[in-house]
């Protein structure tokens, strides 16, 4: 059994899944819970692979965060890899950056308007 605990959650994992010729890839279970780490969010059940040569590519996402991910083979015949793990959150953006974008277009339409007021007064 392998267990994969987040300090941090996330909103998305993958990794990529393979096994060795001769064992028995679809008794292993993969079990993902929620930030709380107890909460169960999905199994990935009856894996498969290609040819042991390549490997699949296994992912999850919740926007409500993941915390914890059990590898588990439930058959001493089992035997499979995860290579490649990654993981990560979503980018929010920051609001700072939308607010400096709005008072940039604010001061350029002031600007204009003051330009026109100008013409008008000089004319």
């Amino acid at each position: 059994t392998l267990i994969v605990d987040f300090d941090d959650s996330v909103t998305h994992f993958g990794f990529d899944y393979f096994s060795p010729p001769g064992f028995n890839v679809t008794d292993t279970v993969i079990n993902v819970y929620g930030a709380d780490d107890s909460t169960f969010l999905s199994s990935f059940t009856n894996l498969s692979t290609p040819p042991h040569t390549s490997r699949a590519f296994y992912g999850y996402t919740d926007t409500n965060g993941i915390g914890r991910v059990v590898v588990a083979n439930t058959s001493i015949s089992s035997s499979s890899f995860i290579d490649d793990l990654t993981y990560g959150s979503a980018a929010v953006p920051e609001p700072s950056s939308l607010a400096l974008l709005g008072m940039g277009g604010l001061g350029m339409c002031g600007y204009r308007w003051r330009r026109k007021r100008k013409a008008k007064l000089s004319a």
